[in-house]
This record gives C-alpha cells, structure tokens and sequence, in this order.
C-alpha cells in the first residue's frame, strides 16, 4: 500500500478536500431512478443503495478531516453539521405529510401513520417497519406516505455510529503510523455485514430490507474507497471507462434485476460497485462530463428532498383516486410537484438554515430542535384527537348508539373524499357530506341524542 521509504501520516494521505461535481450528478441519477421506478414500475432500482454508498464516501471524509483539524472534539461538530443538513427538509417534509396525510387518509390508517410520523421523526423508521414486517412495495396493503424515511433513518442511525468506529481506529493508525488499522477494521466490518446481509435475507427478506446491520456494509464500501483513496488514483486513460461502466451499471441494475431480488443480499453488489466505480474514476483529474454537467449537479442538490416529497405524492394520488397503477401523465405530474416543493424547500427552508452562524456545536443542536417542534406538537395533538375519537365512539357503541348521533355511521368509502364531495366508492350518494375531525365533529360524536341503529 506504501511505498518504499514512504511516511504515512493521517494529514498527509486524508487532509486534502475538493468538491466533487460528478457525485452530485451521480446523487442526481440515484433519486431521478428512484422516483420513475417507484412511480412506474412499482420496483426496487438500487437508487438507495447508491445513496447509502455516496454517504459513506462523503461522511467518512468528513469525519476524518474534522478530526485531523479538531481533534476528538470534531464528533460534536460532526454531528451538528449533519443536523443542520438533514432536520429543516426532513421535518418540514414530516410537517406537510402530516397535515395533508391526517385528511387524505382513511381513518383506518391514521393512528399507524401518525405513529410513523413519530418514528420517522425520531429517526427510528426502519425498525419500526421491521418490526411490522412490512414489505416496502407491496400491492396488497396500503403504503405509508412517510415509509421513504427508512433509509434516512438507518443514515442517521450510521452517523450516529462512525464517530465509535472511525476515530479509535484513526488513532491507532496514528499511532503505528499505518493505514492498515483504518483498511482492516472497515474490511472486516464490511465483510461481517455482508456476510450478516446475505443470511438473513434468504431468512426473512422483508425485515431485512431495513435492517441497519444488513445495509451497513454499503456504507462501510463508500468508507473504505476513502480511506483507499489516497493510492487508488487512476490515470485519465482508464478513469473516462470506469465512469462509463459505471453508469452502466447504474442502469442495468435498474432495469435488470428483478422485482423480486432481495436487497441487501448479494444482488446489491451492482448498484454498489456501480457507484463505487463513479466515484473511483473521479478521484484523480477526470470529471465525467455528464454527471458534472449544471442540471444534474443542481438535480443533485435537492436529491435529498426529491427523495422525501416524491413518495407522499405518489402515495396520496394512488389514495385519492383509488389508483393501483399510475399513468404517464399523472406520473409526470407528481415527478413536476416532486421538483417544485424539493425546490421551494431547499430554496426557503434549508438553503437559509445553512447561511445561520453556527460558531458552536450547539447551534445545530438548536436548529435541529426548532424543526422538530412542530412536527412532534403536530402529532401529539393528531394522537389525543384520535384517541378521544376512539373512546367516545366505543362508549357510543357500548350503549348500542350511532357515534354521529342521528346521523348515519357511513363508512371511509362511503364517505366523500376531503373538498371535493365525492367518494371513491360506487354506493356512495354525491349529498353525502365528509366529516371532518374538528372540535364541532367531535362534539357531534359525543352527544347523547336517541339511539339508531349503527349501520
């Protein structure tokens, strides 16, 4: 790895930054797949693998030069910048789902999704859909409007991880003056993950999609590129067909593997290596031209908001016109939405949040806090409305009573759909009126008026 007579030190060999144009490109690539295959084609791309590898790449950097400029007191500024990068998009996103979920969804459904919310908003997502064994496209039962943020979860669920693997083991580089310690410990992680990922999805595929353990050895594969990336500089030659393959890959992945491969078994390596090969051929001089190119590059920095606003209008269109598939159209129409509200997020909310002087920690710990407020008041008082609504229509129907009083118990598909005053079930009556969770509806519910018969 060294060569001969040649001196590591971690500053030397990791202290160099550049931006990279051709990630951003390639984090373009991952979230447009992600949206046509999820929104056409009902299947998984390998679009969050790539992300997962990306991320890798980037916060492994991150931390290291932190360190090197800090010192262990870098982890609290580490996790402060991911805050300030992650919390105003996601939580404002969390914040619309939520308004727009509580009156768009049956009420079946409403309790499971607020709890998701909750989850999502404290970053626990995918172990929630564990432990629901809930399969992430399934045709059969309604998606949740917030299930995309799985994966940010088991994202943050790594940053929160790397500080414990990456700095014991960059001291103990330092120590021997080696970057052995830092290859081994992320190869032997990555290994036990893969090894870890391979048995349990021929066990229980649908749990396993969303394990943090399973998918850790996609990060860790984006950590060790970095950590080898100081002797794995390629010359302009080779670099051009490294990206081209890559690229490839990214493509056939999509198309290629089959809507019932389980992810993140042995089938994930394509995605993987697809995204390990572009950045690979970047390190040195060469830029792929395509993926550095201004529309992808700017594509590329709303990603992380496509991906969030993408899925609740894809789920809230399916539920509002009782949709099982999703017409060209109407699909570009939510891919057009998914750019306007990515775009009005990043440019209101998160490109303004990154301009706040942040000369402490703290900050980001506080901006954080701040996004999550609304979100977590917004979903506690959703979850006492709808536990008050629960109680008074069991007493009602204890005492053999109508929850509506006089009016008729209808059912969610005989009941209209929000503003537009009609149903998507055909024994519905165009008068029938929706009722809405208000403080009036909830009076009316709780009333005592001469018993009916619940129909």
């Amino acid at each position: 790895m060294l060569a001969k007579g040649e001196d590591f030190t971690l500053e030397r060999h990791y202290g160099a930054a550049g931006y990279r144009e051709d990630i951003q490109g390639l984090r373009a690539v991952g979230a447009i797949t992600i949206m046509v295959f999820h929104i056409w084609f009902n299947k998984v791309s390998g679009g969050v693998d790539i992300f997962i590898v990306v991320s890798g790449f980037l916060m492994t950097a991150l931390l290291m030069r932190g360190f090197l400029g800090e010192g262990m007191s870098s982890v609290w500024r580490f996790w402060s910048r991911i805050i300030v990068r992650i919390a105003p998009s996601a939580y404002v996103v969390l914040l619309g789902t939520l308004a727009a979920g509580f009156y768009l969804l049956p009420p079946s459904l409403i309790k499971g999704f607020v709890n998701e919310v909750i989850a999502a908003m404290l970053h626990l997502e995918n172990f929630l859909l564990m432990r629901r064994s809930v399969d992430y496209l399934a045709s059969d039962i309604p998606a949740s409007p917030v299930q995309q943020f799985w994966a940010l979860s088991v994202q943050v669920q790594f940053y929160a991880l790397l500080p414990f693997v990456l700095l014991p083991l960059a001291l103990w580089a330092r120590r021997v003056r080696s970057p052995l310690p830092l290859v081994l410990g992320f190869a032997l992680l990555l290994a036990a993950s893969f090894l870890y990922a391979t048995a349990a999805v021929a066990r229980d595929p649908v749990s396993t999609y969303f394990n943090t353990f399973a998918r850790g050895w996609e990060f860790l594969a984006g950590g060790l590129l970095f950590l080898l990336s100081p002797w794995a500089r390629l010359r302009n030659g080779l670099a051009p067909w490294l990206s081209v393959l890559g690229l490839a890959l990214v493509a056939a992945s999509a198309a290629l593997i089959p809507r019932g491969a389980h992810f993140p078994g042995p089938v994930a390596l394509f995605p993987v290596a697809a995204a390990l090969l572009v950045i690979l051929s970047g390190l040195g001089s060469h830029r792929n031209r395509l993926l550095a190119s201004r529309p992808l590059v700017f594509i590329g920095g709303m990603s992380f908001t496509l991906y969030l606003w993408h899925w609740p209008l894809l789920v809230f269109y399916r539920e509002f016109f009782n949709a099982g598939t999703v017409g060209l159209v109407p699909g570009l129409l939510i891919i057009l939405l998914s750019f306007g509200l990515s775009y009005l997020t990043k440019t209101l909310v998160e490109s303004p949040t990154l301009l706040i002087p942040r000369r402490k920690a703290v900050s980001g710990y506080v901006i954080g806090a701040l996004f999550l407020a609304p979100v977590a008041t917004l979903a506690s008082f959703y979850r006492s409305e709808l536990n008050q609504i629960q109680s008074s229509v069991m007493v009602a129907l204890e005492k053999g009573r109508s929850p509506l009083g006089k009016r008729p118990a209808y059912g969610w598909r005989k009941t209209p759909l929000p503003w537009t005053g009609r149903s998507s079930s055909p024994h519905a009556t165009p008068c029938q009126r929706p009722m809405r969770w208000t403080a009036t509806n909830r009076r009316r519910m709780t009333r005592r008026s001469p018993a009916s018969s619940v129909t």
